[in-house]
């Protein structure tokens, strides 16, 4: 089972696409809200976050 925090494929390329993007320095709601968007697939604000969050680590 994938992981809600989890962006696959094409989520996961629409993320670092939409980091790109609005790449703004701070961290504003409008930014995420925007990046949500980007991705589709029903994820939710906070699960994006979360997922940034959890990528931070990987870096």
């Amino acid at each position: 089972m994938v992981s809600e925090l989890t962006l696959i494929g094409e989520e996961n390329k629409a993320f670092e696409k939409a980091l790109a993007i609005y790449s703004d320095k701070e961290m504003t709601e409008e930014r995420w809200h925007n990046i949500v968007a980007a991705i589709g697939g029903g994820k939710t604000l906070e699960e994006v976050r979360k997922h940034y969050e959890k990528s931070l680590w990987r870096i």
